[in-house]
């Protein structure tokens, strides 16, 4: 099993540390700050925290899947968030990205805190991480492709792959993990669309003179990408089946 655990400790003004560890000499503190005040700020730094440790730092490696992965909190107001049923409508979308993967994850409040010595150790090695609402509160998961770059994985995107994989083959075990792979695959080319699929897809998701489609030439399975220079990462916005 892989066990990550957790401790926030608020600092000053908006910034709060979050201590982790994920073994006897693995350790380390991430100190989290926002821009606006929150009664969540806490339970938000924490989730800010656990987005980053498993897909920026890939403690566990590039996590496409929660099977053996125990998050153990530091407090139960984050384990509700993750769930859905906080009071706190804001930290919940901090929290959405778990739904990708939280399928065979053990989720629940821990009671480790760090030693004064460990602290101290973690501090000189800190990183700082402001939180930003358009990446840590979205409702998708980033992953990397050696040839797309940073590629945000929206959940609209992730059921129609999960439908779309299933009419063509019968299966879909993990579906994330499966999507991931396939948008790493180098065999990957971007395809023209007929005028009029194009005109469709650049109404439905707004995107004018940013919208590509890549296709795998041996699947029928198409990705629509936008591709906004302006933005932090391309955006997979959905999966459709069409022969070109």
């Amino acid at each position: 099993m892989n066990s990550l655990k957790l401790y926030t400790e608020p600092t000053t003004g908006n910034a709060v540390d979050v201590y982790w560890t994920i073994g006897i000499n693995t350790s380390g503190v991430i100190r989290t700050a926002m821009e606006a005040e929150s009664e969540a700020m806490e339970v938000i730094a924490e989730l800010a925290a656990i987005r980053h440790l498993l897909f920026e730092v890939e403690v566990f490696g590039l996590a496409t899947s929660g099977s053996g992965i125990v998050l153990e909190l530091s407090k139960g107001a984050t384990r509700k968030a993750i769930l859905g049923k906080s009071k706190h409508k804001d930290a919940i979308r901090y929290g959405a990205f778990l739904d990708f993967i939280k399928d065979g994850m053990t989720i629940k409040t821990g009671s480790w805190k760090p030693s004064e010595d460990i602290k101290t150790a973690a501090q000189e090695n800190r990183i700082d991480l402001d939180i930003e609402p358009g990446i840590h509160g979205v409702s998708g998961c980033f992953i990397e492709s050696p040839f797309l770059g940073r590629v945000l994985i929206t959940r609209h995107a992730l059921e129609r792959f999960e439908e779309r994989t299933i009419a063509e083959s019968g299966l879909c075990k993990n579906p994330f993990s499966s999507l991931a792979k396939r948008l790493s695959n180098n065999e990957m080319k971007q395809i023209a669309l007929p005028k009029t699929v194009q005109k469709h897809k650049i109404k439905k998701y707004g995107a004018e003179d940013h919208f590509e489609v890549w296709k795998h030439p041996t699947s029928t399975l198409n990705f629509g990408i936008v591709d906004d220079p302006d933005a932090p990462a391309k955006v997979l916005v959905t999966v459709f089946v069409r022969n070109f």
